[in-house]
């Protein structure tokens, strides 16, 4: 099973690497090398073309990145669960294999 993880901090959310693959349509594999560091233009536009597709897909005018993120994990069986600041974790998107319910 593939989790996205997001992080609730005080005035931010943080995403892990499966959280930008979604949100990209890139795999982990490559963001990897930009963990820790600015991802590339290529990066941002790839995710700027994903949340035209959810628009499209969705009716969403103008998805915002929490949109965009649970969609493509709804679509692609992701679970995505979020960990607030005392480390509860809340199932946001359950699992569902891959190619789940959309």
């Amino acid at each position: 099973m593939t989790t996205a993880t997001l992080t609730m901090r005080e005035n931010e959310i943080g995403m892990d690497l499966q959280c930008i693959a979604l949100l990209s349509g890139l795999e982990v594999a490559d963001l990897a090398p930009y963990e820790h560091t600015d991802f590339p233009l290529a990066v941002h536009r790839q995710v700027y073309r994903r949340r035209q597709e959810c628009a499209a897909m969705t009716g969403v005018h103008e998805p915002d990145l929490l949109q965009t993120l649970l969609h493509f994990a709804r679509l692609e069986g992701v679970e995505v669960v979020g960990v607030d600041l005392d480390g509860l974790r809340t199932v946001l998107v359950p699992a569902t294999g891959a190619g789940g319910a959309t």
